[in-house]
Order: structure tokens, then C-alpha cells, then sequence
């Protein structure tokens, strides 16, 4: 289903968005 889609996409994003902020900036202020 489409739903299913747009899941796994928000997932892929939201990992690669992480990863990204993870290795390009170690402020400990951020989320992780």
C-alpha cells in the first residue's frame, strides 16, 4: 500500500538526515 511507501520513505530520510547531521556536526547540544 501506499501508506507502507511513504513509510519506508520517512524512514530512509529521516536516517540519512541523522547520519548526515551525525558526521558533519558533533555539537553535543543537538538530538541524536
Amino acid at each position: 500500500m501506499i501508506i507502507n511507501y511513504i513509510s519506508y520513505f520517512v524512514r530512509y530520510v529521516w536516517e540519512t538526515f541523522k547520519s548526515y547531521y551525525s558526521d558533519s556536526s558533533k555539537d553535543p547540544s543537538l538530538p541524536n
